[in-house]
């Protein structure tokens, strides 16, 4: 999978934030795009991209690639037998920002193909169990990371030779050091390992 580019998830975190609706994925969808959801993964990464830049302040579309992205990760759990996929459980905008991010450099891919891609990328950071949430909030905002993440993240880290103890607990000392790594590698957001951190480690976890 190709390198992120920051410079748009740096553009697209900002555009999102002006309508930061997906903290509340209980938008309803009207009856007549149920054939739109299952239509989201043949769309080209391209096109995804266009449409959720071009036309951000459309919140039924917005809401149309939460519910698919909710739904196939659900399907991808039964399957694969695991808790959750995705290791930050709220806000609820980071699975699409995540998934979005991979696209703007994978464009000529399908949706569905990105995800699976992104989703496998991410194992180890899956939830493979029920566990403990870690709720953080920063800058106004409320994120929800399962226990596990948080040490594999302080794992991370401490490999990257970072000064961190790995007891999946978010306290000053991880605070610290995630704030550290974002800003030696230039990655956008606050101190918590967000969908940027979770991007970063996937591409730099050798």
């Amino acid at each position: 999978m190709k390198k992120t580019n920051w410079m748009f998830v740096q553009r697209f975190t900002i555009i999102f934030s002006v309508v930061l609706f997906f903290g509340s994925t209980n938008l309803a969808v009207a009856e007549e795009n149920s054939t739109a959801i299952r239509s989201v993964g043949a769309q080209s990464c391209k096109d995804v991209v266009a449409i959720l830049t071009e036309k951000v302040d459309d919140r039924v579309v917005a809401a149309l690639y939460v519910q698919w992205l909710s739904g196939f990760v659900s399907a991808y759990n039964i399957d694969n037998k695991i808790f959750d996929a995705f290791p930050i459980r709220a806000p609820g905008d980071e699975l699409l920002r995540f998934f979005v991010a991979l696209c703007a450099v994978n464009t000529d891919i399908n949706f569905v193909n990105v995800v699976v891609a992104g989703l496998k990328a991410i194992e180890p950071f899956h939830a493979v169990r029920p566990d403990d949430l870690i709720s953080v909030e920063e800058e106004g905002t409320k994120y929800e990371f399962y226990r596990q993440y948080i040490k594999a993240s302080q794992l991370y880290l401490k490999g990257k030779g970072q000064r961190v103890v790995a007891d999946g607990s978010f306290g000053a000392l991880t605070k610290a050091e995630i704030r550290k790594y974002k800003n030696k590698n230039n990655l956008p957001g606050p101190p918590v390992p967000d969908f940027t951190f979770l991007l970063s480690m996937i591409e730099n976890k050798k």
